[in-house]
């Protein structure tokens, strides 16, 4: 893989990153509207959606370097690792490589992977609510 596939792999990575968590604030307020309309039946998956995205955000910290991906260097194959945003690099020899958005690429896995639950459960609220209506008509 070249330098610049290598860039736009991570580039790519990112954007998803990013439109995940884009879309994980506003699968948050939609489950705060259909929590609204059925407060009882909503709340306990509102809560246990929000215990595991802290767990899985939380977990993306230290499990960062399994959530890694080798690509092949002139010196041999390297690691990249942070996902889906990149975080560091390791060469051939295992040497690491890290900068200042270090920090900025955990904390941006860390909120994406507890996007990811929210997300699941806006689009079943989204099915709930549409199955609602159509009992209602």
């Amino acid at each position: 893989m070249t330098a610049n596939g290598v860039l736009s792999l991570v580039i790519a990575l990112a954007l998803v990153g990013l439109v995940g968590i884009t879309i994980g604030v506003f699968a948050l307020r939609s489950i705060a509207r259909v929590s609204r309309d059925d407060p009882s039946g909503w709340r306990v998956s509102r809560v246990a959606m929000l215990i595991l995205g802290v767990i899985l955000g939380v977990a993306s910290w230290p499990l960062t370097y399994w959530m890694g991906y080798s690509i092949p260097t002139p010196d041999g194959p390297a690691r990249l690792v942070g996902l889906p945003f990149f975080v560091a690099s390791f060469d051939s020899q295992g040497r690491d490589y890290v900068s200042e958005l270090t920090l900025w690429g955990c904390i941006g896995n860390v909120l994406f992977w507890f996007m990811v639950p929210q997300i699941a459960l806006a689009l079943h609220g989204r099915r709930w609510r549409r199955l609602q209506q159509r009992a209602a008509a």
